[in-house]
């Protein structure tokens, strides 16, 4: 009877520290009183020694607490962080409709990567570039020649303020009408010492060119980019 009767305290006990913890996570995403942050930037990494913190199901979530964010329409969060400063969370969020400037810019280049299956070539022409708060995107034409092949494509490739590899995008080269077609996934991250970018990239390749698997690695260097990502927030 004694040991029933202890059990049953235990259980009591339990569903009422349950019950606290989701009281209080409840009242603390539906307080008013709480000094979150809210920033129209759209960044998608944590800065300035902030803690990320997981976004789900409409709500930032750090350990115990919880906030339903409160951010104009037409607009949605782009990562949950929290704030050891403030003991608070920081929200960040960017308009579903927001416009991109799309600037001029020159840079070319060209360099000979050694691989498995041959002295890669590369040449480069980034034309374009837009500028946000949280990436850099440039209009690149780049050129692969392996071989026989001599290929060009021209994609944007996304930079992410990020000194830890990140996927930047994707060209494809069609090798004829009829033929394979060779993929080069592109990731790449920012040195904060010089803001220099490095780029990896990974050859793929379809039909007859289904077991091409091969890897390459370049860093740009360039004034004009260097420039540009001195005055970014690099995560």
């Amino acid at each position: 009877m004694i040991f029933t009767k202890s059990l049953l305290s235990m259980a009591i006990t339990v569903l009422q520290l349950v019950s606290l913890s989701s009281a209080g996570i409840a009242d603390r995403a539906s307080s008013g009183a709480a000094e979150v942050t809210y920033s129209d930037d759209g960044r998608t990494c944590c800065t300035d020694g902030e803690r990320g913190a997981i976004f789900s199901e409409g709500k930032c979530e750090y350990n115990s607490q919880a906030l339903t964010p409160s951010i104009p329409g037409d607009t949605y969060v782009t990562k949950c962080c929290w704030n050891n400063k403030a003991n608070d969370f920081h929200v960040h969020f960017a308009d579903v409709h927001e416009l991109r400037q799309v600037s001029p810019i020159d840079i070319t280049g060209n360099a000979t990567v050694p691989i498995e299956i041959c002295n890669l070539g590369l040449k480069w022409n980034i034309t374009e570039y837009i500028l946000t708060d949280d990436y850099l995107d440039i209009n690149v034409n780049l050129n692969i020649a392996c071989g026989p092949f001599n290929l060009w494509d021209r994609e944007w490739i996304r930079i992410h303020f990020d000194s830890a590899y990140r996927d930047s995008g994707e060209f494809a080269y069609e090798v004829s009408a009829v033929g394979p077609t060779i993929y080069a996934t592109i990731t790449s991250k920012i040195h904060r010492s010089d803001f220099s970018v490095d780029f990896h990239g990974q050859l793929t390749g379809t039909g007859i060119l289904s077991q091409l698997d091969q890897s390459f690695d370049k860093n740009l260097r360039a004034d004009e980019v260097a420039a540009i990502l001195s005055e970014a927030d690099i995560c």
